[in-house]
């Protein structure tokens, strides 16, 4: 998941309850200054998915990662 690996530097698929907590829009945001703004990069990450995580929270994680 990109933005495990953008925040944590990990190419792993978190819990849901991680990506909720820590990885969040900010977190993103931060560590992708901290990380690209040096090199004039940035890493285009989809809106979509957030949304979706926020409308149908836990049961539609499930559902997608089983899927």
């Amino acid at each position: 998941m990109a933005e495990e690996c953008i925040v944590n530097a990990k190419f792993i698929m978190p819990s849901f309850s991680i990506f909720s907590s820590e990885l969040g829009q900010e977190q993103i945001f931060v560590n992708q200054v901290k990380k690209f703004k040096q090199d004039k990069l940035i890493a285009i990450l989809s809106g979509i998915p957030l949304f979706l995580l926020a409308y149908h929270k836990e049961a539609f994680w499930d559902e997608m990662i089983n899927d």
